[in-house]
């Protein structure tokens, strides 16, 4: 049992319209599973991993023993991944015998974290799906393109291509960003920066007590400590923010009494909001406060990946702080019942998006319009978000560029809000295109002429053409040695307006195609009489199928003879109000231009 070999579809391809993992397995199963128990066993680790794809059912090759297997996938490593270990677990098991998943279930998901995007982004994803916006990754990262050519835009995470360096620049500083909320009105905390251990207990004098201590520059908490009461616990502090944010710049501040909130203002409308929680143990006379952080990571809902719901408790020297305030330390035994504070700042569990002020919405506006953010996170401490923050002494505590989204898409408590839809159309408002005209030219061979003709007429359109055949890229005019393969090259290219596909009916099958949608699909007829006979020109047909189920027009070009096939053929399956039959070339150019003018309505 061996797997032969993979090949990825990006784009509609002969199984689906969706990209296919293709697998060729030598499976040998005398004693063991069939072809669909193991290609089932295969699509039950890939969703263990967190990938709901549709897994197709396996098909016999010419080879004895072997097949071809095929599933939807979302990111290619992660699925041959789960095809290795379905191997392992039938090679470690007899016969017959039940498939332990659940000892590879942890590697997977950790795995899914590494490879996969993560919930901010995806949530982002599921928004230009949902609005037929076309996307694709840049790199192993974050970086995503949405849109086609001259439309594209992209985001990083939570970050767009519009977010200002000056604005990430602003929210880093805590001390700039005070200064500038506080020049026009939004409620801020009194501090200033300090630079050594004598001068932050004397700016918490002057401030008043209790303070916050924090990093000038660093983000997500980290670094922080609230309440403190005493010379030694501001001393101490001060000492672990320049540990924790690597500066000695840190930032003095009066501590504001309530609950952590975090605002979402996304082009310039408020969104979400999301509370917080404190981290706690409760004693039980027996256990040291390490133990009890033990018992309360133990909760299968905490990790230390960015996928999981709550994120582990860490006792780092924040917490030695918090604990030395409350006379403990890490070995002290709490009694029974007692409940101890570990962190001021917990997991953002609980939307609460309609509790929030008016006011207290337009300051968060506000203070991301003074910052210059489009996506801005505002954490607010206020002890009742649903009346105004001066009535309690609340406050905007920080700002914060690329902030997460995923307590606003998967509270704990609560239900999930609309945010990454909130990204898509600041994006891409309201009739602004995000896809670039793309025409197909399917013929038996390499026939540069017929895409050639096509070219010119968009060009007399005062298009920007991009043109892609197996055997050249053309990009705005200016060949590149890149194949048809290539032709997310086109995609990205910032100045094309249309493409033009020169797809070989034997590249189709091998291949699939390579753009997600086709405004006209021009096929050549003599394929036709073939495609019974010839499983690359069924392959190929139904790769056309499935690129035009939901959209596009298909032009069967040909003689009369030639073109009658196509209604014995999977195309039968496509609208009848989407086919045209042309008997002549020339019959092509009307028809482009109607859809051209359709096009850019």
């Amino acid at each position: 049992m061996q797997l032969v070999q993979t090949k990825t579809f990006q784009g509609p391809n002969r199984w689906s319209r969706n990209p296919v993992l293709e697998a060729v397995l030598d499976l040998h199963f005398s004693d063991g599973l069939s072809p669909d128990e193991f290609s089932a066993a295969i699509d039950r680790l890939h969703k263990i991993a967190g990938v709901n794809g549709r897994a197709f059912p396996p098909e016999a090759t010419e080879h004895e023993g072997r097949y071809v297997l095929a599933f939807e996938v979302e990111e290619t490593g992660l699925l041959e991944e789960c095809i290795r270990t379905a191997i392992r677990l039938c090679q470690e098991n007899p016969a017959n015998g039940q498939l332990d998943f659940s000892a590879h279930q942890r590697r997977l998901e950790d795995l899914a974290d590494d490879v996969r995007l993560g919930p901010s982004s995806q949530a982002i994803l599921r928004a230009a799906k949902a609005r037929d916006i076309p996307y694709f990754r840049l790199n192993q990262g974050s970086l995503v393109q949405f849109g086609e050519g001259a439309w594209q835009r992209r985001t990083w995470t939570a970050e767009t291509d519009a977010t200002s360096a000056i604005a990430e620049a602003i929210a880093s500083d805590k001390q700039l960003t005070r200064s500038l909320l506080a020049a026009v009105g939004v409620n801020v905390p009194g501090g200033r920066s300090v630079s050594s251990r004598e001068d932050a207990w004397q700016a918490a004098l002057e401030v008043g007590l209790p303070v916050a201590v924090k990093p000038r520059n660093a983000n997500h908490a980290v670094g922080v400590s609230l309440d403190l009461m005493d010379q030694s616990s501001v001393m101490s502090a001060y000492d672990w923010a320049c540990q924790a944010g690597h500066t000695t710049e840190v930032l003095v501040e009066q501590y504001i009494h309530g609950e952590h909130h975090r605002l979402l203002v996304v082009g310039g409308k408020f969104v979400a909001a999301a509370k917080g929680q404190r981290e706690f143990v409760q004693g039980d006379g027996r256990s040291t406060i390490v133990q009890l952080v033990d018992q309360l990571n133990s909760d299968p809902r905490r990790g230390e990946n960015y996928t999981d719901q709550l994120q582990i408790v860490k006792l780092d020297d924040a917490a030695a702080i918090l604990l030395k305030n409350q006379g403990l330390d890490f070995d002290s035994v709490p009694g029974q019942n007692q409940q101890v504070l570990i962190n001021h700042v917990g997991d953002l569990v609980e939307d609460c998006t309609e509790q929030v002020h008016s006011s207290t919405r337009a300051m968060a506006i506000l203070a991301a319009r003074v910052v210059g953010l489009d996506i801005a996170g505002m954490d607010v401490v206020a002890i009742d978000i649903a009346k105004p923050l001066t009535e309690q002494r609340g406050c905007i505590i920080e700002v914060n560029a690329g902030p997460s989204l995923t307590p606003h898409v998967a509270p704990v408590i609560g239900s999930p809000r609309p945010v990454g839809q909130a990204v898509v159309d600041l994006l891409f408002p309201d009739q602004r295109p995000s896809r670039v005209p793309t025409v197909v030219c399917v013929s038996s061979c390499n026939n540069h002429t017929i895409a050639r003709l096509q070219i010119e007429l968009l060009r007399s359109l005062q298009f920007h053409v991009g043109y892609a055949a197996p055997d050249v890229t053309v990009q705005d005019g200016l060949p590149v040695e890149r194949p048809l393969s290539q032709f997310r090259s086109l995609l990205m290219h910032p100045h094309i307006t249309a493409n033009v596909l020169n797809a070989p009916a034997h590249w189709l099958a091998q291949f699939g195609l390579p753009c997600s949608h086709a405004e006209l699909v021009l096929l050549d007829a003599a394929l036709m009489p073939s495609a019974a006979d010839s499983a690359e020109i069924r392959f190929a047909l139904q790769t056309l199928t499935n690129l035009l189920q939901t959209s596009g027009t298909l032009a069967i070009v040909g003689s009369i003879e030639s073109t009658m096939p196509w209604q014995s053929s999977c195309l039968s399956e496509l609208p009848s109000d989407r086919v045209v039959v042309l008997t002549d070339w020339n019959q092509v150019e009307p028809l482009m231009r109607d859809l051209v003018i359709k096009f850019q309505r």
